[in-house]
């Protein structure tokens, strides 16, 4: 594993499904989120590597064309935005799951993952089912219902969630 200090988060992308050994991918963070990082209960600043499972909806129309982008938010600080996506196939199709790797500084446990998309592409509208982000370093899991729309026109016309971990 490769450790970097500073701010600068990454997302890399596995194959589509979770048995995929797709060659990993480097994506860019978004400009824009802010960043908060309270102390390491540890002492340290780590980077963390976080597996971020997407699985949208099996709907007509649920697949999107848009830039997907998260954040992860948890007990010790936010993530950086990290765009989602594999320039070697087509993610976010309908009845897929798409699966990332997102290293960040470590964040603690997760409270809070916020999804979104820009909107852009020929069909933005999308059906976000479900994402779980597993630590790497843990195994703990965390899982996120969705089983919404993110869509200006469809849904309640919001392109992003806010969504919280089942307990």
């Amino acid at each position: 594993r490769q450790r970097r200090s500073g701010s600068g988060g990454r997302a890399r992308e596995r194959g589509g499904s979770p048995d995929s050994s797709a060659e990993l991918l480097k994506s860019t963070p978004s400009a824009g989120a802010s960043r908060r990082q309270l102390p390491s209960p540890h002492g340290r600043h780590d980077m963390v590597c976080y597996t971020v499972r997407i699985r949208t909806g099996d709907v007509r129309g649920a697949g999107t064309d848009a830039n997907v982008s998260i954040i992860l938010y948890g007990d010790l600080g936010v993530s950086e935005r990290q765009t989602l996506s594999d320039v070697r196939r087509a993610s976010f199709e309908r009845g897929q799951t798409d699966t990332f790797e997102v290293e960040d500084l470590d964040i603690g446990s997760l409270t809070k993952l916020k999804v979104e998309h820009d909107g852009s592409g020929v069909r933005p509208a999308w059906f976000l089912e479900s994402a779980s982000v597993t630590s790497e370093e843990t195994g703990q899991v965390w899982v996120f219902p969705c089983s919404q729309w993110l869509d200006a026109s469809k849904g309640n016309g919001e392109t992003s969630r806010e969504l919280y971990p089942v307990v």
